[in-house]
């Protein structure tokens, strides 16, 4: 019997929040660590529910190096590059950093990233349909053959 601890990870939301994520995730999925714990379920919100969705489809699909390269691939496809980008994130940056801010609700217009957003996850495991239904007993064995577990949690993943 393994003496690896057992772990859970949220994945928090928010820009930022959801790029630390990725990068901690993707450090866990490292080689080096594949021993030295037992993942047993995987959430987020927000950008933090893309991370865990990429992680979990690889890991289902190829095991923690294919969940490793979807999550990279995602955010090099998310990172700037062009001016336009660098100028708009410039701006959004330095708003956010202003002493006032003004209650804006998201429902009042259009969100500019939704195209973007749609793009990316149309070119990426879709998320929402990995999210929607239970894993099948196959999908389960090679969740837990990619971090070497021997049984699976009540409640699944």
């Amino acid at each position: 019997m393994s003496l690896a601890p057992k772990i859970a990870i949220a994945c928090q939301g928010g820009g930022s929040h959801a790029a630390f994520a990725a990068g901690v995730l993707s450090a866990l999925l490292a080689p080096q660590f594949h021993e030295r714990y037992h993942l047993i379920a995987l959430s987020g919100t927000s950008g933090g529910a893309i991370c865990a969705a990429l992680v979990r489809s690889g890991l289902i699909r190829g095991g923690a190096d294919e969940a490793r390269r979807r999550l990279i691939d995602f955010w090099r496809d998310l990172e700037v590059n062009n001016i336009l980008d660098a100028v708009a994130n410039f701006w959004a940056v330095s708003s956010a950093r202003l002493p006032v801010s003004a209650e804006v609700s998201p429902y009042l217009y259009s969100p500019v990233a939704e195209p973007r957003s749609r793009g990316l996850l149309t070119r990426h495991p879709r998320p929402c349909v990995i999210a929607a239904r239970a894993p099948s007993s196959r999908e389960s064995q090679a969740f837990d053959r990619g971090y070497g577990h021997h049984s699976r949690p009540q409640g699944g993943v």
